[in-house]
This record gives C-alpha cells, structure tokens and sequence, in this order.
C-alpha cells in the first residue's frame, strides 16, 4: 500500500510497474559507468598496462595468464590502446565484467 486510502496489491500482480514508478518511471537516468576515465586518468597507454590495472584494484589474487591474455585479446590485443577509439569504452566494461565474474574476484 502506497498510503491511505490505497488499493492493496492482489495476489499474482507485479511490483515492477511499482517499481518503476519509484525508480522514474521506468527511465535510466544515469548514465553508463565509462572505465575509460580512469584509464585516461592514470594515462595507460595499453591493453596490458590497463588489464593489469584494473585486476589489481579488482581482484584478490593475480588471474591465470590464459585469462589475462584473453582479455588483453579483447582490448584489441597486445599494444596500445586508445580509449577514445570507437567502442573502447563497451569493450573495457565487458573485460571488468568478466573480470568480477571470475573466482579471483569473489574471494574479496
């Protein structure tokens, strides 16, 4: 019940619309979280350098290189890496992702 006066929800009806409503009526308003700050911030210059950072902040233990390598891979590779380049942003948040995905991250 949202206050006086106010139909009780029934059996079997969603909270979401309920939610949403709190939340701003379903829209996001926030934009989307952008790794690449930090990375500009700190002036990483490369996949490695950048992979290597954001593992150290996020996990307790190292990563296996296989993993660490395949997601130096997703960053366009051993190099450099430009985060400002198209879809650089979108390719870092999905490293991070699985990055907190991983059995490493987890024992924090």
């Amino acid at each position: 019940m949202e206050g006086p006066g106010a139909e009780p929800p029934r059996r079997g009806d969603s909270p979401l619309p309920r939610i949403l409503r709190l939340m701003g009526g379903g829209r996001l308003t926030a934009k989307p979280f952008d790794p690449t700050a930090e990375v500009l911030k700190r002036r990483i210059t490369t996949a490695e350098a950048a992979v290597d950072h954001y593992a150290q902040l996020l996990l307790a233990v190292p990563p296996p290189l296989e993993r660490r390598e395949a997601w130096v891979a997703s960053l366009g590779g051993p190099g450099p890496f430009d985060p400002s380049a198209k879809g650089a942003a979108e390719r870092l948040r999905g490293v991070l992702q699985q990055m907190v995905a991983t059995p490493e991250f987890q024992l924090h």
